[in-house]
């Protein structure tokens, strides 16, 4: 009946809150110790909890090494707190970042034969600067897809991946 209306589809209330996106996680005999205590999958904030409740230093890990690498990359420093720029996207990322780690260790698990999971990222994110636009970000998408990258590594490491 809306279409009739011309009024757009409703988004599902998870755009608006990424937690309430369910993940498929790996195999019970495969899944990493933080997540024991889930079924098949879970919300994507019940995650997040559980990763940050049992690794609580993992989110510090991906700021040292987020700026670690600005600074090998000679990147700039905003001029108000000399903190690395990117350091301000890993709160806002980091349910991306775990998403995409645990998704791709549960591809890992699952498909053992197929290609390693982090070889699906390359391109993925070369329609963000459109969404971004779409959205009237002025995000720096470079520095946010660098803290997604690096957040996916060290969760990835974390979880024996």
């Amino acid at each position: 009946m809306a279409r009739r209306r011309r009024a757009l589809d409703i988004p599902s209330q998870s755009w608006s809150d990424p937690g309430l996106i369910w993940i498929w996680l790996p195999p019970a005999d495969r899944r990493p110790a933080p997540l024991a205590g889930f079924g098949p999958g879970a919300r994507l904030g019940a995650v997040v909890a559980a990763l940050d409740e049992a690794l609580p230093d993992l989110r510090e890990q991906v700021r040292a090494e987020q700026a670690q690498s600005w600074r090998e990359g000679g990147g700039l420093y905003d001029d108000e707190d000399d903190e690395p720029v990117p350091d301000r996207f890993v709160a806002q990322v980091w349910p991306a970042a775990v998403a995409y780690a645990v998704s791709f260790a549960t591809q890992a698990a699952e498909r053992p034969r197929h290609r390693p999971p982090l070889e699906h990222v390359l391109g993925s994110f070369d329609a963000l600067p459109d969404h971004f636009g779409l959205v009237g970000s002025t995000l720096n998408v470079d520095d946010v897809e660098a803290t997604i990258g690096v957040g996916i590594e060290v969760i990835s490491r974390a979880l024996g991946q």
